[in-house]
């Protein structure tokens, strides 16, 4: 697999993470309906972070920094 294939795949699949753990997030105080779902919502996110984590190690790895995929550039 070519290098920039792989660096679009870990972008791809750390921009899954973060959307899965933001709407785990909230769904855990949105809709929750009992403390166990909203205890397996806050889980589902935690795990969706710590996957994230390992996405941006993997593309500390390639060589890319992945802080501009979170914060604009400044002038």
């Amino acid at each position: 697999m070519s290098q920039e294939r792989e660096i679009e795949r870990c972008r791809f699949k750390l921009g899954l993470c973060l959307r899965n753990a933001r709407e785990s997030s909230r769904d855990s105080w949105q809709h929750a309906e009992g403390r166990a779902q909203r205890r397996e919502y806050r889980r589902m996110s935690r795990e969706s972070l710590q996957t994230a984590r390992y996405w941006i190690g993997k593309l500390r790895r390639l060589g890319i920094r992945p802080e501009p995929l979170f914060y604009p550039e400044r002038a």
